[in-house]
């Protein structure tokens, strides 16, 4: 038969290892013929012969190879699910559904960038030099402070996660646009008001609304409910 699938698969039922002339790596002549290719036997034969203790070291590096082995090729289920799933969405919305994930994606790193210039400049106060309790730190670890090391080893990671922010925010506004969305004031301007603000725009946070959009919309129903059930007037207290 030939090597390649062809437009008729027909073929593929009456395919034959035998006679497949695809050429064989060949690994210490390890044959891969089914007359010599007896396992079972090869290893009751070669343990019968031996007059040496059994090598452990050798056992758990043919157990270790064949779970790596295993563990690599079948961790793509996991990854394979989430794809589908985000093929599936995009399909129902138009690709709309990535670019959702993109866009609280933003909003939640924009978020995190902001903490971490105002921890930084918490840290960091006058001219580039750190805190009391930052010296003290650096002191307690044998550390020599010198302007060259802040700056080299702390304040060029702000400058980078500043450059970065820039990006961030124009791409945010943009699938603001793009979706719809009303963006988030407060992500859009490095202010000391804006950057104190508690985000709220994590999943914790959506959570919560969510818990509070439901309370609101069934309490007065959960309360005639339990009028109905008890005769008696009840209160319903949010959790």
């Amino acid at each position: 038969m030939s090597n390649y699938i062809s437009d008729n698969d027909d073929d593929l039922f009456d395919y034959d290892p035998q006679k497949d002339s695809s050429p064989t790596s060949n690994y210490s002549n390890f044959n891969t013929s089914s007359s010599d290719n007896d396992l079972l036997k090869k290893l009751k034969i070669n343990i019968n012969n031996s007059d040496k203790e059994f090598n452990t070291n050798s056992a758990k590096l043919a157990i270790g190879f064949s779970s790596s082995t295993y563990h690599f090729i079948w961790s793509v289920y996991s990854e394979s699910l989430v794809k589908s799933m985000i093929v599936s969405l995009d399909s129902l919305t138009n690709g709309d559904f990535s670019l959702l994930i993109r866009f609280h994606e933003l909003e939640m790193k924009i978020s995190k960038r902001m903490d971490f210039h105002l921890l930084v400049r918490e840290i960091f106060i006058k001219n580039d030099s750190p805190s009391q309790s930052l010296e003290e730190l650096f002191t307690f670890l044998n550390i020599e402070v010198s302007d060259l090391y802040i700056s080299t080893c702390f304040l060029s990671s702000v400058a980078i996660s500043n450059h970065a922010l820039m990006l961030d925010r124009s791409e945010y506004v943009v699938l603001a646009k793009k979706l719809n969305i009303p963006t988030k004031h407060f992500l859009l301007e490095s202010t000391l008001e804006n950057e104190s603000t508690v985000h709220k725009v994590f999943l914790s946070d959506f959570n919560t609304e969510v818990r509070q959009a439901i309370n609101n919309a069934i309490s007065q129903d959960v309360i005639n409910q339990l009028k109905n059930n008890y005769q008696i007037d009840a209160k319903y207290n949010q959790s």
